[in-house]
């Protein structure tokens, strides 16, 4: 027996590519507010409709992970950024402090934590949303 009721989790392809129809099914005939996106950057990056407007009004939260635990903390993005911008490499100061050394991505991600004054833990922000759609990249 599955803890997960009927009719509460539906699995979709590339949501951004789905016709007027098919999202007026999902989003207001189903009702739903939040998307899981499990995709790696990769494949992220591949999806050339992963900003298109079918996601217009949702808030897209990125996220990070603190370390190997279970914790970790979520980022809202602006609107408009891309999840995949947010998960690439950065530039910044390397270990012994020369400036311009290209930072892998996930370490700075387990890095942040949060401590990052722009992310919350998300046992904070992992409850009802009050009806905000929401895109969840994981």
């Amino acid at each position: 027996s599955s803890p997960i009721l009927p009719g509460r989790i539906f699995r979709t392809g590339r949501v951004g590519d789905a016709s007027d129809k098919d999202r007026e099914v999902l989003f207001q005939k189903l009702g739903i507010v939040t998307l899981v996106d499990l995709r790696s950057p990769t494949e992220l990056k591949d999806d050339e409709a992963l900003m298109s407007e079918a996601f217009e009004g949702f808030t897209d939260l990125v996220w990070i992970e603190n370390g190997r635990r279970r914790d970790g903390c979520l980022r809202e993005l602006e609107p408009g950024v891309s999840p995949v911008q947010k998960s690439r490499g950065r530039f910044g100061k390397s270990q012994n402090g020369t400036s311009g050394a290209v930072i892998d991505a996930e370490d700075e991600m387990c890095e942040i934590g949060c401590d990052d004054p722009k992310t919350l833990p998300a046992e904070r922000v992992l409850k009802k949303s009050g009806g905000r759609k929401e895109r969840h990249f994981v």
